[in-house]
């Protein structure tokens, strides 16, 4: 065979092999991508390829505008505390101070404040404070006894630690004594009136511990909470709040709220775009803007209690306490005096609400947000507030963020059903692992090694670690 024979002879085999491979390729790529782009009718996959409206803004930024857009109008108000109301203006000028003052005291971006605190202005104000810095607030839920405390200061390792002197039957300050006590007896009395960072060998990375009472007398070594507060005078550039401000992405974690309890479920980390944009779904559902008020009955401690806050926080609303723990008596008497217009209220509170005797007005509630499925709970509320419209967002407590509103999944979101053996999508009415991506999903963990994203794949599918499967009408059932 002469040098152009073989010449068109490989050129021919080239040919060919390119085109076997460019077939494979397009067999492999629909083998892959029928269940999820095609996202036909068998397989266990939901999906909304809508554009969904992503708040681009961090909270910081979002506080600032809402004082400079409308400075005197009502931001937040709790009804069961005296004093405790504040514009837009006051919100910013507090939560600010007690950045400057945490920025002061040693705190930096990514340390943790654990919070131990009901629906009060403090719990919102050490919030907002810690999304300035750039912190991370961690919710030490329903801790009852020194055991559970210290298990929250070796899970989360807080620089600081914010707590009431007494909360409900819970004796905190009594708790603080038999935790620390290196703490109470290392301070001179010539130092106690400067706010020194503690040194207790049990916590050693626990520099503060400030009680948020206006009046209690603190423990040596621990102090209140308005001490913290620094208020300037800053020049524009000396401020160390802008300095950060340059720093700070709506990635940044912002919250850790625990799934169920301590020891049991995972400890979701929320970045500043997942509260955001889960609050958001909120706003659009409920139409909440400025000038309405927002009932959030307690629940601070939990995501839906967080993303109500700032549900409001965006829209601009006013946000109300009616008061520190739910009850459904006070919910009640006050719906009409506030003049409220939303409600977020969590399932396992409807019933006290359904069993309340109908003694007033709450013909002004117009929406209600709840993480309830039930129709019959839904059908209960909607009979007992016949003006208002009945929201359910699920996903909160179970996939770690808002994936779906009234049974719909959000613009932007998928949830899929895969098996543990290959991660392939199984068929509807299968059960298998529930994982989701979305912008108001938490993609981040906690666990005592620290902030984890291992259950993220390449594809930013988050694994949910819950068992579930979607019904032939399209519905995501969780076990």
């Amino acid at each position: 065979m002469n040098l152009a024979s073989r010449t068109i002879l490989n050129k021919a085999i080239s040919a060919r092999a390119v085109n076997i491979l460019s077939q494979c390729r397009t067999y492999a790529k629909k083998e892959t991508t029928k269940p999820e782009e095609q996202n036909n009718e068998k397989h266990s996959i939901i999906s909304n390829n809508e554009q969904p409206k992503l708040v681009e803004n961090t909270i910081g930024y979002i506080l600032s505008k809402n004082a400079r857009t409308y400075p005197y109008a009502n931001a937040f108000r709790s009804v069961h505390q005296r004093e405790s109301e504040y514009t837009n203006v006051q919100l910013k000028k507090n939560a600010e101070a007690l950045a400057c003052g945490f920025v002061e005291l040693g705190l930096r971006i990514g340390d943790r404040v654990g919070i131990i605190q009901n629906a009060t202005a403090e719990q919102f104000i050490v919030q907002l404070a810690c999304a300035k810095v750039g912190a991370i607030a961690a919710q030490f839920t329903d801790v009852k006894n020194v055991k559970e405390l210290t298990r929250y200061l070796d899970l989360f390792r807080p620089s600081m630690l914010v707590l009431p002197s007494k909360q409900g039957k819970t004796d905190y300050y009594h708790m603080v004594l038999e935790a620390f006590p290196d703490v109470v007896t290392q301070q001179r009395p010539e130092d106690l009136m400067y706010v020194q960072p503690i040194k207790s060998k049990r916590f050693p990375f626990l520099k503060q511990v400030f009680f948020t009472d206006r009046t209690v007398e603190p423990i040596p070594g621990t102090y209140l909470i308005q001490d913290a507060h620094v208020y300037g005078p800053f020049g524009y550039y000396e401020s160390p709040l802008r300095r950060i401000a340059l720093k700070l992405t709506t990635n940044n974690p912002m919250a850790i709220t625990l799934e169920s309890s301590l020891d049991k479920g995972k400890n979701y980390v929320w970045t500043q775009a997942n509260i955001l944009n889960a609050a958001n779904v909120c706003v659009q559902a409920a139409d909440i803007k400025f000038g309405d008020v927002v009932f959030v009955t307690g629940y601070q401690n939990s995501a839906f209690g967080i993303v109500a806050n700032y549900a409001a926080f965006l829209a601009n609303a006013t946000m109300v306490y009616p008061c520190e723990e739910f009850e459904a008596s006070k919910v009640m008497d006050h719906i009409k005096t506030e003049n409220c217009s939303v409600l977020f209220v969590r399932a396992k509170d409807i019933d006290a609400l359904l069993a309340y005797p109908m003694q007033v007005d709450v013909s002004n509630i117009r929406a209600i947000i709840t993480d309830e499925d039930s129709e019959a709970a839904k059908v209960g509320l909607q009979k007992l507030f016949t003006n208002a419209k009945v929201h359910s967002v699920h996903g909160l407590d179970t996939l770690g963020g808002v994936a779906m509103l009234d049974g719909q999944v959000l613009p932007g979101t998928q949830i899929k059903v895969t098996r543990n053996l290959d991660d392939r999508i199984v068929h509807k009415e299968t059960y298998g692992d529930v994982r989701v991506r979305g912008q108001a999903i938490s993609a981040l963990h906690w666990n005592d090694i620290g902030l984890m994203n291992a259950d993220v794949d390449e594809d930013g599918w988050v694994r949910t670690g819950r068992m579930g499967k979607v019904d032939d009408k399209n519905r995501l059932l969780v076990q």
